[in-house]
């Protein structure tokens, strides 16, 4: 789960994490119990826990977390839901039940109802991330087949995945915004090094185009935006070199 500030968009962290072993899907539980990767939404919201007095959190989720055990969970830990509702196999007459949203917020008004569907939009960045630690990090590539092995991969990528949105978002709100003043000034000079640009002058669109450059990004018209995979190579780059710079600065052998 990320932990995401609906008004701007803007990337706070990484909220709640877990890797689930997926069954598949043609095989039912003759005892009744639940599956682990069914219980996965529930988890996450106990797991997290309750908010810091006088926030509020809203948990928001797809179609896979439309349950009452979920929903219940939310109410035990004091924090509210917005929920894709989903029904693929209704009772006979039925109409199916498709893209309804299911809220826990108070909804009185048009505003509070597209106030509701602007947070749900959120869930798009949840999409991006899982694009960016999929496409950008390679981890299919890896071709590990142990559950432990790829769990502990992840423990080491997942937080580069989110740093990367992060970025991404900071591009979008404060493109034209000096790239010192928001990301690490040695970064920023590594980049503008490799790059032979002016450190001093780069905004974030500036820094963000020339990590995607060193990463294999060539930015010509018909290229498009750059891809997590050229981003994911040049920031690795770029921080690797940002190390070795404090190592030396710091007299380590």
């Amino acid at each position: 789960m990320l932990a995401v500030v609906p008004e701007t968009r803007q990337v706070l962290g990484l909220a709640h994490s877990q890797v689930v072993l997926r069954e598949p899907r043609a095989r039912k539980r003759k005892d009744g119990r639940r599956s682990a990767e069914a219980k996965v939404w529930e988890v996450a919201a106990h797991e997290m826990g309750q908010p810091p007095v006088g926030t509020k959190w809203v948990h928001v989720t797809d179609r896979g977390s439309d349950g009452f055990e979920y929903m219940t969970a939310c109410h035990e830990e004091g924090t509210d839901f917005v929920v894709r509702a989903w029904e693929p196999d209704p009772p006979v007459g039925a109409e199916r039940v498709e893209w309804i949203l299911i809220t826990s917020v108070p909804v009185n008004t048009l505003s509070d109802a597209k106030r509701i569907v602007g947070w749900y939009t959120c869930r798009w960045l949840c999409e991006d991330y899982h694009q960016c630690l999929k496409t950008g990090c390679r981890i299919e590539d890896t071709q590990l087949d142990d559950a432990s092995d790829i769990q502990r991969l992840l423990g080491l990528k997942i937080p580069i995945a989110v740093r990367l949105l992060q970025l991404r978002q900071l591009v979008r709100v404060s493109s034209d915004q000096l790239a010192q003043k928001l990301v690490d000034p040695l970064l920023v000079k590594i980049a503008a090094h490799v790059q032979n640009r002016d450190a001093a002058s780069m905004t974030m669109t500036d820094f963000w185009i020339n990590v995607a450059k060193t990463g294999g990004y060539q930015g010509r018209r018909s290229d498009g935006s750059p891809g997590w995979r050229t981003l994911w190579a040049g920031w690795c780059y770029i921080t690797d070199l940002a190390t070795g710079a404090r190592l030396f600065a710091s007299g380590a052998t």
